[in-house]
């Protein structure tokens, strides 16, 4: 289960942000958002980003919460 912090990280990788637009939107370091998606890769098994964003649609994950 992905913590909140993560499922907000998640959904903007499925919107296509890339690392400094998540810094920018969330105001989170970018250091720690390497450390979340490396968690958040672990947890749900992808490879990389692009498979993350794959699976977000998969799952039918609402990307405009």
């Amino acid at each position: 289960m992905l913590t909140n912090d993560e499922m907000k990280i998640f959904r903007l990788i499925a919107k296509g942000y890339s690392n400094k637009e998540i810094n920018k939107t969330l105001e989170i370091p970018e250091s720690t958002i390497g450390k979340i998606i490396k968690s958040i890769l672990e947890k749900t098994g992808a490879r990389n980003k692009v498979h993350l964003a794959y699976l977000a649609a998969q799952m039918g994950l609402r990307i405009d919460e």
